[in-house]
């Protein structure tokens, strides 16, 4: 290996040292260590009780597999965690090797990608095979390492000493981040939820709560949630991102329409009016949140993969919803099938790579950079394919999704049909109508795709600023 490369692999091996130096100071002192007392609410345990019934039906099996990583007990937290959150745990040297020693498997691996993907669209050098195949056996390396520590961390741990593993010092523990999630996400289930598994993770935060590495947890016991309190009859006590009744959307949106600064308010004033006649209801402002959103209401606005105007309607589904002109060449489609061969040949040629040092090291790294090759060939085109159509529909080609009245008059009745198909579930329309209704079905909630949760996070931000806006312009 290059000087570069022992530079980069081994790095995070130093980082891993200073983090046993100060694992039993620092992080023993619990900084984030939650204090509050009070006593859970009748609500507040149902959640507590779904979060322990979520850990212990999700438990099973990664204590014997490689992808143990130290989370243990009624919460499934490592050890780093916990102590942190301030109960006593067993931090060892062999846990702390074997933490570092996975991050170097990761970092291996973006390294290994990166170079299958260095070949761009032309023949691999066999110099960049060679650097294929040492980065490969520096991932089976490392991840088998930190298998073997994992393993002998578990086996050295004692239950009686570590409080994960102790069911009310657990059970005091989550009630009171159930609180302190609670306050901090405004009473929002979902997004408490979401802080829940983030604080009992380590993860970091960006701004918002829920992440792609949380919304299964978050779709099970948001779901376990509703279907106690159907059970109960008790009344929610939790935002449920519901929307509103049509009394109040209507008498807000007349009030404050006339003060507030939206484009195209004209537009939507007469769609949502008329379909209000027909028992039709989305709030305006949502809907507003959503166009800024979908295309910072740019009406000539056209996405890399189609989606075109103010309310970012896809070809196919503009045709579904009755749209009469769209422009949709016959290379469309051939765009978006390189699309789905590219993502297929990506994940091929990652899964070849992990297997490149347990193999024939040139022939499996040739035939893993082959499948990454034609992957970048067929992302090269999709692209061209995607920009062509791009230009050709913003140079004047008849598409009503530009038409501003249109885009908004279909985009409100698709995303209307969606949000009555969820029964007024807000999140779980948006998620609909950005990654379409059938990925909601199938994941029980909220897809995990990045895209999708990023679409419901920045609407329903700038959905709460319309409210509040509209709060204080209604009091004037």
């Amino acid at each position: 290996m290059g000087n570069n490369l022992m530079i980069r692999i081994f790095l995070p091996k130093l980082i891993s040292l200073l983090l046993l130096l100060v694992v039993t100071g620092i992080l023993s002192m619990g900084d984030q260590a939650i204090s509050q007392d009070s006593k859970p609410t009748t609500q507040e345990t149902v959640l507590r009780n779904l979060i322990l019934l979520f850990y212990e039906k999700n438990s099973g099996g990664s204590a014997s597999s490689n992808s143990y990583r130290g989370r243990e007990g009624f919460l499934m937290m490592d050890p780093l965690t916990g102590r942190a959150l301030g109960l006593k745990t067993i931090v060892t040297e062999d846990y702390v090797r074997g933490k570092g020693l996975f991050r170097e498997a990761q970092k291996a691996l973006s390294l290994g990608i990166e170079a299958m993907n260095a070949a761009g669209v032309d023949k691999a050098s066999e110099q960049l095979l060679q650097l294929v195949a040492d980065y490969s056996c520096e991932y089976n390396r490392a991840m088998d390492e930190s298998a073997g520590l994992m393993q002998d961390y578990r086996k050295a741990l004692k239950n009686e000493n570590d409080e994960r593993f102790n069911k009310e010092a657990s059970k005091n523990l989550a009630d009171k981040i159930i609180k302190l999630c609670i306050e901090s996400a405004s009473g929002n289930l979902r997004d408490s939820l979401a802080c829940f598994h983030n604080k009992t993770r380590g993860a970091e935060e960006n701004g918002f709560q829920l992440n792609t590495g949380n919304v299964a947890f978050v779709n099970k016991v948001y779901r376990g949630y509703i279907e106690t309190i159907e059970q109960t009859g008790a009344s929610p006590v939790f935002d449920l991102d519901l929307h509103e009744g049509a009394s109040e959307v209507e008498d807000r949106w007349k009030r404050v329409k006339s003060r507030m600064d939206i484009p195209y308010k004209q537009y939507l004033d007469d769609v949502f009016m008329e379909n209000l006649r027909t028992g039709v209801v989305v709030d305006p402002l949502l809907f507003a949140a959503l166009m800024r959103q979908e295309s910072n209401f740019n009406s000539l606005a056209v996405s890399y993969v189609g989606a075109a105007g103010l309310t970012q309607i896809m070809p196919s589904t503009g045709k579904s919803l009755g749209m009469e002109n769209i422009y949709m060449p016959s290379y469309y489609e051939e765009a978006r099938d390189f699309f789905v061969k590219e993502m297929e040949l990506k994940k091929g040629a990652i899964s070849l790579f992990k297997g490149v040092c347990r193999n024939d090291k040139r022939g499996s790294a040739l035939h893993a950079v082959d499948k990454m090759i034609k992957s970048n060939i067929r992302k090269r085109k999709r692209t061209e394919l995607y920009s062509r159509y791009k230009a050709e529909i913003s140079g004047g080609v008849k598409d009503d999704r530009l038409d501003p009245a249109k885009a908004i008059r279909y985009g409100y009745a698709y995303f209307a049909g969606i949000l009555r198909q969820q029964k007024g579930d807000i999140s779980l329309a948006l998620a609909g109508y950005n990654s379409g209704p059938h990925r909601v079905k199938q994941f029980g909630g909220l897809p995990p795709y990045q895209e999708t949760v990023s679409f419901r996070n920045n609407i329903l931000r700038f959905y709460k600023e319309y409210l509040k806006t509209a709060a204080v312009r209604q009091g004037n």
